[in-house]
């Protein structure tokens, strides 16, 4: 990995070094769609030292990217105005992998995600936020309310189709209503209206798919871009639930202090790196994510408004309590 990552900088962005600003928007093509710049390395690393002290391109770049200069355009000029603004978090339960299935059984089989209640449940306390956990967390629930909110957020299983990319899916929660598949391909996306801000995708592999030559990569991410996401939290690989939840907890806290959303997103990964012990900072646990269409900061309400709305709700209703007795 070393020695890739700094072949490939010496490459592909020491050449143009001198005229790169901090923030940089990559439009990558081809096997280059796979690739987080960030993990790059700007001088040849000691394998002998720790992770944590790499020279990635982390430190010296906040990256985003984008699809095509055109959809680039219309990501960022699109004008949604969804029905609440707030967060549709959304955090299903899988049941243990079963030791004897049939194929078909284990080709559907999900493991049981430890770690996503929590990743939610954090969100929450950040934003104003709609949770659908458990067995609320449908894909019939979820087709019903994304279209209202401002951002969606998806801290699940999602499987990428190298053969036939509109065959990748986001995994819900199942039901017993064998009429409806607790999987939302893809192919599905096109024709779900969104007026979301931002679609974070919390799991394994959404930005990655079939390579189509002149398409691009067919993946998760673009399919919510078509449905009409302003811009996109996406991952090039199968992730950690743990360090996912932790770095989307670190990211959210940057939206929240109005950061752009791809330096929320590097600040939350630089200080990963920093608190990461041994093989855990590894890239393989934080560069997978990466941020697609418009970085403008995102506009949604504190948090603390609920707050606020309860503490006087309970001075509301103690003045009527007291007029009631001082009348009797």
């Amino acid at each position: 990995y070393g020695d890739g990552a700094y072949q490939l900088y010496e490459k592909l962005l020491h050449p143009i070094s001198s005229y790169l600003p901090y923030r940089v928007t990559i439009i990558p093509d081809g096997l280059l769609e796979y690739l987080p710049f960030e993990a790059l390395l700007t001088a040849k690393a000691d394998p002998n030292s720790s992770f944590r002290a790499w020279p990635y391109c982390l430190r010296k770049y906040s990256f985003c990217y984008a699809h095509s200069v055109l959809s680039l355009d219309e990501m960022r000029q699109r004008q949604n105005r969804p029905k609440y603004r707030q967060v549709l978090a959304i955090a299903p339960s899988f049941s243990p992998a079963l030791a004897v299935r049939s194929s078909e059984e284990r080709r559907r089989s999900f493991g049981v995600l430890e770690d996503n209640l929590a990743e939610v449940a954090g969100i929450r306390d950040l934003f104003p936020a709609k949770t659908l956990v458990g067995p609320e967390a449908t894909v019939e629930s979820f087709k019903a309310l994304a279209g209202d909110y401002a951002v969606l957020h998806l801290a699940t299983h999602a499987k990428a189709d190298n053969e036939n990319g509109e065959y990748a899916y986001v995994a819900f929660s199942e039901t017993n209503d064998t009429a409806h598949s607790n999987l939302l391909y893809l192919k599905n996306l096109y024709t779900l209206p969104l007026h979301a801000d931002m679609v974070a995708l919390s799991a394994c592999e959404t930005g990655v798919g079939k390579l189509r030559r002149g398409e691009g990569v067919v993946s998760l991410a673009r399919g919510f871009s078509y449905a009409g996401a302003n811009s996109l939290v996406t991952t090039l690989w199968r992730i950690s639930d743990r360090e996912s939840a932790t770095l989307m907890q670190r990211y959210y806290q940057g939206l929240k202090n109005d950061l752009p959303k791809d330096e929320a997103l590097r600040q939350a990964k630089i200080n990963y790196l920093d608190e990461a012990s041994g093989n855990r900072a590894h890239p393989f646990f934080w560069a997978a994510f990466v941020t697609i269409g418009d970085m403008e900061p995102l506009d949604l309400p504190d948090g603390e408004w609920v707050w606020w709305l309860v503490g006087l709700a309970v001075v509301v209703v103690g003045y009527l309590g007291w007029r009631k007795w001082r009348s009797v």
